[in-house]
């Protein structure tokens, strides 16, 4: 059954894989795109600590384009998007970061003071009060970036100047005027009329979003990767109450620190097999700087000193049987 699918689904896979590799980067969608849901279906489980998921899901299409938000951590050559519907294509795949905002209770006071800016407040600080409205409360500050706001890649990675740069103060409007406060010194804050636990940031999600060919309004689509955190260990028990026969059973016990699963086949292969930069993430997880992605990369090929390799398959011996 597995072998088939994956005849079917790698057939599927041949036949977009010159438009994944060469994707229109300029191309930009301003409205919300829906959202592809993707449930894994099958799972191929290997000793070594890796899985092969396959999952699926339906979407509905804007001019053709969705997006998931679902992005796993997948080695280097596995992750693969394909359209499970034989009259579309696959056309055009994209990852990319976006900011999204989450809630979280504050639990500090720099976090009370950021969820509450235009609020009434008296802060103790020192042996002073100080009564005004919170104007500022400014954030950490990302490294620096080179022309264009792209990262300068040619500079160490260690580099200091690379390093986030801490946010101190906190901005407090007392009427006659605008007080800066450090807020390391703050002991004490109260809020006259009341104030919101609830502190608001901006953080970066994986996203890929994605384009099929064709007029169709909604389509199906396979999502497959080879990623870690799975394995499996083989038990038997070996009856011998008969003289002249033995019945031997076995048991798979499965570990799963990938995600959390429901209703999913489960292949257990057997073999140790050896995938080549299995260590190394694709960049489609979204994962690594460029810089980061090279020198993994340049790493893990002078661990093995083979021939040209294809990443994410088999190499070595004894392969998955």
């Amino acid at each position: 059954m597995l072998k088939k699918y994956l005849i079917r689904f790698g057939l599927l896979v041949l036949s977009s894989v010159f438009f994944v590799f060469y994707p229109a980067l300029g191309s930009t969608k301003d409205s919300p795109l829906p959202v592809l849901n993707t449930k894994a279906k099958n799972i191929a489980v290997f000793k070594n600590g890796l899985g092969f998921f396959m999952r699926e899901g339906t979407v509905r299409l804007n001019e053709g384009w969705a997006v998931t938000e679902y992005v796993p951590n997948s080695s280097l050559g596995s992750l693969w998007i394909t359209s499970l519907d034989k009259d579309s294509i696959l056309e055009e795949v994209v990852g990319f970061k976006e900011d999204v905002q989450r809630s979280f209770e504050a639990i500090s006071i720099e976090e009370l003071l950021g969820s509450n800016i235009g609020s009434k407040v008296k802060i103790t600080y020192g042996d002073k009060i100080i009564e005004g409205t919170i104007k500022s409360v400014p954030e950490a500050r990302e490294y620096e970036k080179g022309e264009g706001g792209r990262t300068d890649y040619a500079r160490n990675v260690y580099d200091t100047r690379l390093q986030p740069k801490l946010a101190a103060i906190v901005i407090v409007d007392t009427g006659d005027g605008e007080l800066v406060l450090n807020k390391s010194n703050i002991l004490k804050v109260e809020f006259p009329k009341g104030f919101s636990a609830s502190y608001l940031t901006k953080e970066k999600a994986k996203r890929i979003r994605f384009k099929v060919a064709g007029p169709k309004k909604e389509a199906k689509i396979g999502l497959s990767y080879l990623q870690k955190g799975m394995s499996w260990v083989p038990s038997y028990l070996i009856n011998i109450e008969e003289s002249k026969k033995a019945r031997i059973t076995m048991k798979a016990t499965l570990i799963n620190d990938a995600e959390d699963l429901e209703n999913v086949d489960f292949f257990f292969v057997v073999g140790y097999p050896n995938f080549l930069y299995a260590d190394v993430l694709s960049p489609m997880a979204l994962e690594e700087s460029l810089t980061q992605f090279l020198q993994v990369l340049r790493r893990e090929g002078r661990q093995e000193d083979a021939g040209p390799q294809i990443p994410g398959w088999v190499h070595g011996s004894p392969r998955a049987r």
